[in-house]
């Protein structure tokens, strides 16, 4: 029974290819009975790893293959870059011959090719890098870069204009000069690399004809004839105008229009050169006499940019000089009365931009922001009204005021505005644009004007008694008011100027007064025929424009000079940004000034005497409220010095005013 089991089990398991239990299998039987049962499986896997062992046995040849035929290449490359490179030494041309040698500095674990010729050679390119361009037969008289990768050179007796490609180190185009039978080009040449253009002059001495060469069309065309010898060429850096010294000028050939802008004249001697600064804005020339003189291009044309329109019911200029509002007056249509609008101009260019309605009729006052970005409108109901057309929005405050705002200023950084209704005690000042109340300042009955600093920090306000107080935003804290101007004299306009050092007011006299705030201590400035009704300080603080009905005046602050005038009537003036322009509005028109700076300005004879210290102030009314006190006051201004005190005395006794004097005694104690 134990032998006839293990024998049933192997007849039937080795037709199968099954291990039979007959003996313990090893591990050999095992795999060759699983062989024979999966024959076509382990066929199929034996194919694949024989066509991969074969893969990769290619592959490895055909690496070894590509690695020789690329040492054998850069072997063949190595050869001929070191021919070439002894050529280059031959020619002088160390840079090529150092190019050619650095590409063959070995990388990691890349072969090294060099042997002792590239040492030698090596040895033999020591020196400074150049490269030398060889195409002219002649003297070269004039060389030029068109670019970083474009060298131009002319030759003179071989008429050949070579156009050069560094990179290349070859000519990218030759052009023969067939114009040129003066000798060829001439060292008085011009470069316009934009235009591609190159204008010269024949190599002959006595030619007086000035060429233009397309550099990139290669052709030549007669360009000018100057009526003389031409001395030197110079091309403007904007490429539009070409400078030609001859004769004992230098004129000036408008290159788009082909004609003569302008001529700068030498006094004695014959021009030598002209030359355009970097900005084109100067011209330098240079005579034989040794003569040299600076000239500006673009001068301003004498008269000034100016505009016209009807008469205007309301005008007011931008604190900035950037445009202004007017309010004209409405016509009829129909026998129908056509609604009110206010017009906002811009200075740069002179023109209309922006029509804002007026449904409510004529504002009692109006404020037109810096830059004209928005409009501020004082109403004969109390209301403030902000007007952006710029963004199409509308901010409006209906109870502002119990009164009409008859005061009304805004700082030029468009921040804070102050408004005053008439008979009100209270002046209040606003954040722009949301019109949002951030402070005011009590007991203002007697305040007839305000005036709001550049940075909208600091508010000053004049009153009817003759006094001027400073006070800071929104505290509305600041030192005493001191005596500014004498008794009921209205101040008509004032300004601060940019660094909040000075104050400038004018009064209806035609008197205008500067105060230093850090001393209070008035200069009286040149008076007018006519009031003064606007001030504009420059934005570097050293001038100051004061606008006239009869004769407008600039200023020089450090001496209270006036140094220019404008005679036209009705002038309202405000100085641009950059501070060369001046913005003059008046009822029926507008024009933009010149306004120099004083150092450009060396004429003795413009200006005048300086100013003299105004007379002493006889002290304000006895029942005159002073801001911020709520009953007439009781605090005497600062005691002044005894010499002050009895010249003031002896002043006003010679007036014959007892009264007077006895009104300024009491004060001053």
């Amino acid at each position: 029974m134990r032998g006839g089991m293990p024998g049933r089990f192997g007849l039937r398991r080795h037709p199968k290819h099954e291990p039979v239990v007959a003996c313990p299998p090893s591990r050999f039987y095992l795999l060759r009975k699983t062989v024979r049962r999966h024959k076509m499986g382990f066929a199929a896997a034996a194919a694949v790893m024989i066509v991969l062992a074969a893969g990769v046995l290619i592959s490895s040849l055909e690496a070894v293959r590509a690695r020789r035929a690329e040492l054998q290449t850069r072997h063949t490359g190595y050869v001929a870059d070191m021919d070439l490179a002894n050529r280059a030494l031959n020619e002088g041309d160390l840079g090529i011959a150092r190019t050619h040698l650095r590409r063959y500095w070995p990388e990691p674990r890349e072969t090294d090719l060099r042997n002792w010729e590239w040492r030698y050679l090596a040895n033999l390119s020591d020196g400074d890098a150049h490269a030398s361009l060889v195409v002219h037969s002649a003297s070269v008289l004039s060389l030029c870069f068109l670019g970083d990768d474009t060298l131009l050179t002319c030759g003179t007796t071989d008429w050949r204009t070579v156009l050069w490609s560094l990179r290349e180190r070859r000519p990218a185009s030759i052009i023969t000069n067939k114009l040129s039978f003066g000798g060829g080009i001439s060292e008085i040449t011009a470069v316009a690399p934009k235009r591609k253009a190159l204008f010269y002059r024949d190599r002959w001495h006595a030619s007086t004809d000035v060429k233009l060469m397309d550099l990139q069309r290669g052709t030549e065309t007669n360009l000018l004839d100057a009526k003389a010898v031409v001395k030197s060429l110079d091309i403007s850096p904007d490429e539009k105008v070409l400078a030609v010294a001859s004769a004992n000028q230098v004129g000036i050939w408008d290159l788009d229009g082909k004609t003569w802008l302008k001529p700068f004249e030498t006094e004695s001697g014959a021009a030598t050169q002209g030359l355009f600064s970097p900005n084109s804005h100067s011209l330098a020339t240079a005579a034989r006499n040794g003569e040299v003189k600076l000239w500006s291009v673009d001068e301003p044309p004498t008269a000034p940019e100016q505009v016209s329109f009807p008469p205007s019911a309301f005008f007011e200029l931008a604190g900035d000089g950037g445009g202004f509002g007017r309010i004209p007056q409405p016509g009829w249509s129909n026998g129908v009365a056509l609604p009110w609008t206010a017009a906002v101009w811009t200075t740069t260019p002179l023109q209309r931009t922006i029509i804002v309605p007026l449904p409510a009729g004529p504002p009692r006052s109006a404020v037109l922001l810096a830059g004209c970005r928005a409009v501020v409108l004082g109403g004969y109901d109390g209301s403030i009204r902000v007007v952006r057309p710029g963004l199409g929005t509308e901010i409006v405050v209906t109870n502002a005021h119990k009164h009409e705002v008859y005061i009304m200023d805004a700082s030029l950084d468009g921040s804070t505005l102050a408004t005053k209704g008439l008979g009100e005690e209270q002046v209040r000042i606003w954040r722009l644009p949301h019109l949002e109340r951030i402070a005011e300042l009590p007991g203002a009955r007697h305040v007839h004007h305000v005036k709001l600093s550049d940075d909208g920090k600091l508010l000053a306000g004049f009153t009817g008694p003759g006094d001027v107080g400073v006070w800071e935003i929104p505290s509305m804290k600041g030192p005493p008011m001191w005596h500014g101007v004498q008794a009921a004299q209205r101040l008509s306009v004032c300004a601060f100027s940019p660094d909040n050092r000075w104050l400038a007011a004018a009064v209806p006299d035609g008197g205008t007064f500067l105060w230093d705030l850090a001393t209070h201590r008035r200069t009286m400035l040149t008076s007018a025929l006519t009031p003064y009704q606007s001030l504009s300080f420059s934005p570097d603080g050293s001038r100051l424009a004061a606008g006239s009905k009869g004769e407008s005046k600039l200023f020089d602050v450090a001496t209270g000079q006036a140094v220019l005038s404008f005679k036209q009537h009705g002038l309202k003036l405000a100085f641009a940004r950059d501070g060369e322009r001046l913005l003059a509005v008046h009822s029926e028109g507008a024009s933009v000034f010149h306004a120099p700076s004083f150092e450009k300005l060396q004429f003795g004879w413009l200006k005048e005497k300086p100013s003299q210290e105004a007379p002493p102030y006889l002290g304000p009314m006895p029942d005159y409220t002073r801001p911020g006190k709520t009953g007439p006051t009781s605090i005497a201004p600062p005691r002044r010095p005894c010499a002050a005190f009895s010249l003031t005395a002896l002043e006003v006794s010679r007036r014959g005013g007892t009264a007077a004097a006895r009104n300024d005694l009491i004060l001053l104690r």
